[in-house]
Order: structure tokens, then sequence, then C-alpha cells
């Protein structure tokens, strides 16, 4: 074997080496699978919370309360929605998806145009 074609499979073993590793790291399964349903029971929990307490602003007469008190309850209530939001996962709050701007997506179409 000559030393051109060792030079070029040295990358390929590199490669090789680097990747399983952690490819067998990714298989690994954690030993309690009920963790992810304790999540789901969290987020289901907060969400009731989150609606007993909209419940308790709601009943609230807003003459009698002082301008600090409505201000008050009303950044509690855009934190909630927020809150909300990102555990459902709709829309831009959920973290769900890629998102690009303009200029991301022109430089991906020109270095595609230059590659072909």
């Amino acid at each position: 074997m000559n030393i051109k074609k060792t030079i070029g499979i040295l990358p390929l073993f590199i490669v090789m080496a680097i990747t399983s590793p952690a490819k067998a790291a990714s298989t690994f399964t954690a030993s309690k699978p009920i963790a992810a349903a304790s999540i789901v029971n969290d987020d289901s929990l907060k969400i009731e919370q989150m609606k007993m307490r909209l419940a308790e602003i709601q009943s609230m007469d807003p003459s009698t309360m002082s301008a600090t008190d409505k201000k008050d309850v009303k950044r509690e209530l855009i934190a909630m929605k927020k809150e909300a939001t990102a555990m459902q996962g709709n829309g831009r709050g959920g973290g769900e998806g890629v998102y690009l701007s303009v200029g991301a997506v022109i430089i991906i179409i020109l270095l595609l145009i230059l590659i072909f």
C-alpha cells in the first residue's frame, strides 16, 4: 500500500473513531422511562394551577384595585400567557422548528449556486 492511499484512508479512520463512541453513547437508554410521564404530569399540573389563578383574577373587582395592583395582575397574566404558549409548543414560543432570516436564506442560496 502506497503513502497516497494511506493518507487518503487516514481521515476515514479518524472519523470512524470519533463517531463510533458517540453513536454508542446515543443508544444508551435511561433506566427510568417513567420520568417522561412525570414531566407531562408536571406540565398538566402547572396548567391547572394557571387556570385556577386565572379564575381568581377574573373574579376580582378591578374598581377596588389600585393602579399598581392592576399593573401587577397584568404583568402576571402576560407571564402566564408566555409560559402557556411555551408549554404548548404553538408558534415561535414553543421552540419547535428552525427559523431562518432572509440574510441566511440568501447566503445559503449563494453557497448552493457556488457548489453546483
